[in-house]
């Protein structure tokens, strides 16, 4: 029972990470990852503020619009449906913090560097994503992947906020058992 058990375990562990791994290779038209960009106006420490309101916002936002998702053109299709519910979330925000600057939306095919997300990696290459640009959108951006969902988040005032996977952190804990 219990070999059958530890097969079972171990077969469910290798099946999250080959789903994971389909968003830490470049990107083609068979990849299912959506990634998630929010370009803040400037680096100047107000902007790169208002970026992380607008951040908690939106992921607030598309977190149960999108929990039901299965693919990654879904999760596009649902955020294409919505991109002027969060360009107005994004004014809204920047507004009650007495900010008027234009806020953009859109879903589109970019080349980005490679980046680690914790523990997973993400290859330099063409992805899928939704950027939305705060104000001339010139200023560091705030990423994550919006499928599939990696944008848990875990934030306390005053201190960094970490951003991880729940699945991620299965694999991990797993391994170092």
């Amino acid at each position: 029972m219990k070999k059958f058990l530890l097969f079972t375990a171990i077969l469910a562990i290798f099946s999250i990470s080959f789903f994971l791994s389909g968003c830490t290779e470049k990107v083609t038209e068979a990849d299912d990852c959506l990634r998630l960009h929010i370009r803040a106006n400037s680096n100047s420490e107000r902007d790169q503020s208002l970026k992380l309101r607008v951040r908690d916002e939106i992921v607030a936002f598309l977190t149960p619009l999108l929990e039901d998702a299965e693919k990654a053109a879904e999760a596009e299709k649902i955020i294409s449906d919505n991109l002027s519910a969060l360009e107005k979330l994004g004014r809204k925000t920047l507004a009650e913090n007495g900010e008027t600057y234009p806020v953009k939306a859109e879903i589109r095919t970019e080349y980005f560097p490679t980046k680690s997300y914790g523990e997973a990696v993400f290859d330099g290459g063409e992805y899928r994503a939704v950027i939305i640009e705060l104000g001339s959108g010139e200023g560091d951006n705030w990423w994550c992947v919006a499928y599939p969902p990696l944008c848990f988040v875990g934030e306390k005032e005053g201190e960094e906020t970490t951003y991880k996977s729940f699945l991620a952190e299965l694999i991990k804990n797993w391994r170092n058992k």
